[in-house]
């Protein structure tokens, strides 16, 4: 349809200002370009077919990850409240506590007891 709409543009102004055999020469110049930009806009529109299917992929699989980045979260956050109702009911030895000191805690713990023995003194 638009090859036909711009075959009959060219015509028109081809009859208008030439003469019968430049008119000829004319109009298949005027053809093959125009069937190269044909050509040229119907590989764009596949380029764009193309582009659109893998962006529908793109988005279907993303989707989809989220979806199960969400099922992991909830998972998570449900664990995290049955450790934190676990923790809140089991006590749990001094011996425990230690193994978890940090270099940190063990210094503000040294510097205490020596705080006591002084007190004691």
């Amino acid at each position: 349809v638009l090859r036909q709409e711009a075959l009959k543009f060219a015509r028109s102004v081809v009859t208008n200002s030439f003469i019968p055999a430049q008119e000829e020469r004319f109009n298949k110049v005027v053809l093959d370009k125009l069937s190269e930009v044909v050509e040229s806009f119907e590989e764009l529109r596949q380029s764009i077919k193309v582009a659109n299917h893998k962006l529908q992929r793109i988005e279907s699989q993303l989707s989809q990850e989220i979806e199960e980045l969400q099922r992991k979260a909830e998972a998570m956050r449900s664990d995290m409240a049955r450790l934190k109702e676990d923790e809140s009911s089991c006590p749990v030895s001094y011996t425990h506590l230690r193994a978890h000191e940090t270099s940190l805690h063990l210094v503000c713990r040294l510097l205490l007891e020596k705080k006591k023995k002084k007190k004691k003194k």
